[in-house]
């Protein structure tokens, strides 16, 4: 998948608050080797911008209304296995039967696996594998006979084991009502042979209380987190692993079978609550690459042994209070996580942990919009959103990242010792008959961060760690609490120790506003290069100015009051990140000429051919 029709590059022309919405031509002061010869100068063409439309991920492909499918209805307590099934009123029983049916299901034969909502299941498994389901007419598994208060089928997981395990494609899951404290997983989906595993579609599913044991556990009130013995009570260290957790997707088969993958993936509109560690996990065992230092895969670049997943896409689902991460997608080549809400990430903080709510590792044409992060506690990280190490080509729009601990976003990257492979998957040996073990990177380039909403997160809004380059920071609104003096509003650092600096960080048409007036920075000191040209600054002090002009070199330093229609922290839930719509319409026109913007703003108002500051280009 294509992201970027082109990428942003060079400096970029500029226009001032009040002067006209495109660039006058400019001219080359060079008069040539001749001083009486004035010269006629050089031209620079205007840049004119290009009005991008939204993206919007791929749906599942509809099932014909042609294919007749054989339906086999289950009713935990008013079924038997002796019956035929093939009626509401003639239902089977036990999760065993379900399971022997859809082992035997063939191409051509599509069929369905129906639960009466509020059928439930104790201290067991629903596996769901052996089956051949065609493409066009995939093994459904679902509910019949929803009511208010009974929406699901309930499985209680057994102890250290799973609630739900697929292990074949082309299957529909949804309406499963998965916990298990004492259990690893809610939904388990694993590959079971080589290549890829296809066509798997996990939505409207309830998993909480996964590998999070409260029996007997009183938690603070608030937003407090549980002491160190009580997080460990309810999830000691060595269940709290990434693979652990609500809904889990690993390709995990040995090296005897073969490399496997996952093509064409949503997990959508489930809701996910009080999980450990992970809320959506999707990586692999085959994704050895630098930066990834595991898998069984002899890594040579990208496109050789290299095995990433496709067309991924996490879509509408709510998580609160996972122990560690919200949603990891890892090894992935084009997709989308969208529509997400996750609240109180890292819960269960503790120390030598890395967590963040909402987050992609060695990824690349990935589009992240339309989120909510907040709430993410404490710990190591604590981001609301982290592009982390391996990624590149990645969009970063719309989303909304308020009162995480750790940060608004993280953009970081570094190295790793890995072994050299030949394009035949062997091992490259030294004079000495040693395996060659170089420290090498991944490619981490050209992310575009436009049109999001950052408010009250503590730390920094946006951290910069290791030689991650080409970012275009644009047409955001970043709303700083201004409790904090001095405090960061981007921090570039090196968590990694690689030495190595980012650079090429560009940051045009964003309002920094402080709620309370008290110093700032932008700490660029682990930059090789960056250009700031033409933001908004508003309530940041006296010497902020001189600051960001002499110091860190804003090219065009605008004061001006956005006029915020409410002075009060940000508020829980996606629509109130509206509140900070400007109403000084000054700042609806006359920012600086991009080579590319948003037709439609954070509001989902068409603002094309306005050149606008910040997320929003419109009155409320």
């Amino acid at each position: 998948m294509k992201l970027f029709s082109k990428i942003l590059s060079g400096m970029l022309a500029v226009c001032l608050l009040f002067g006209t919405a495109a660039c006058t031509p400019a001219t080359d002061p060079d008069n040539g080797d001749d001083p009486n010869d004035p010269g006629t100068g050089d031209i620079v063409t205007p840049i004119t911008t290009e009005y991008v439309d939204k993206v919007k991920s791929p749906d599942y492909p509809e099932i014909s209304q042609q294919i007749e499918y054989t339906v086999y209805y289950f009713d935990s307590e008013n079924g038997s296995d002796s019956n035929s099934g093939l009626s509401e009123s003639a239902p089977k029983k036990t999760l065993s039967e379900a399971e022997r049916l859809i082992s035997a299901v063939e191409e051509d034969v599509p069929t369905k696996i129906l639960f009466k909502a509020g059928s439930e299941y104790e201290n067991d498994t629903f596996t769901m594998t052996g089956f051949n389901a065609a493409e066009e007419s995939p093994l459904i598994v679902s509910v019949y006979g929803q009511t208010e208060e009974n929406q699901y089928v309930r499985i209680v997981g057994p102890e250290l084991g799973n609630c739900a395990e697929i292990k074949s494609g082309n299957i529909r899951v949804s309406y499963l009502e998965c916990t298990s404290p004492l259990g690893y997983r809610g939904i388990h989906v694993t590959t079971n042979k080589g290549g890829a595993m296809k066509n798997v579609v996990v939505s409207d599913c309830y998993v909480h209380d996964i590998n999070y044991n409260l029996e007997g556990i009183t938690l603070p009130e608030g937003d407090e987190m549980p002491d160190s013995a009580t997080v460990q009570e309810i999830c000691p260290n060595g269940r709290f692993s990434y693979n652990c957790g609500g809904i889990i997707f690993e390709a995990d088969t040995p090296k005897a079978k073969g490399a496997s993958w996952y093509e064409n993936v949503w997990i959508d509109n489930n809701r996910i609550e009080r999980v450990a560690r992970t809320g959506i996990w999707v990586f692999s065992n085959w994704a050895q690459r630098p930066g990834v230092d595991w898998g069984r895969n002899p890594y040579y670049d990208d496109e050789t042994n290299w095995f990433h997943h496709s067309n991924v896409n996490i879509r509408g689902n709510y998580l609160s209070h996972t122990g560690g991460d919200g949603i990891i997608l890892g090894v992935t080549v084009g997709g989308f996580i969208e529509y997400n809400t996750c609240y109180h990430a890292q819960y269960l903080g503790r120390a030598n942990y890395y967590c963040a709510a909402i987050w992609s590792h060695s990824c690349k044409d990935l589009v992240f919009q339309y989120n909510e992060a907040a709430y993410t506690h404490t710990g190591y990280d604590g981001q609301g959103f982290d592009i982390d190490i391996g990624n590149s080509n990645i969009l970063f729009q719309y989303n909304y990242s308020h009162h995480n601990d750790g940060g608004g976003l993280l953009c970081c990257h570094t190295s790793t010792n890995i072994a050299q492979y030949d394009k035949d998957g062997n091992l490259v040996l030294d004079e000495d008959g040693l395996p060659i073990i170089e420290k090498k990177f991944s490619d981490w380039s050209n992310v575009i961060v436009r049109n999001n909403v950052f408010a009250d997160n503590d730390v920094a809004d946006l951290i910069l760690s290791g030689p991650v380059r080409d970012i275009w920071f644009e047409n955001n609104t970043v709303i700083k609490s201004g409790i904090i003096e001095n405090e960061k509003i981007v921090d570039s650092k090196d968590f990694g120790g690689t030495r190595i600096p980012g650079e090429n960080f560009n940051f045009s048409n964003n309002i920094f506003f402080s709620r309370q007036e008290n110093s700032a920075r932008f700490a660029m000191e682990f930059t090789a290069s960056y250009y700031i040209d033409n933001n908004v600054y508003y309530g940041f002090g006296d010497a902020f100015e001189a600051y960001m002009r002499d110091e860190i070199g804003e090219q065009n330093y605008i004061s001006a009051d956005p006029g915020f229609a409410s002075d009060l922290a940000a508020q829980t839930g996606y629509e109130n990140a509206k509140v900070f719509v400007p109403t000084n319409t000054a700042l609806f026109s006359n920012a600086k000429t991009l080579e590319t913007m948003l037709k439609y703003d954070f509001a989902n108002t068409n603002v094309e051919g306005q050149h606008y500051y910040g997320a929003f280009g419109k009155a409320a």
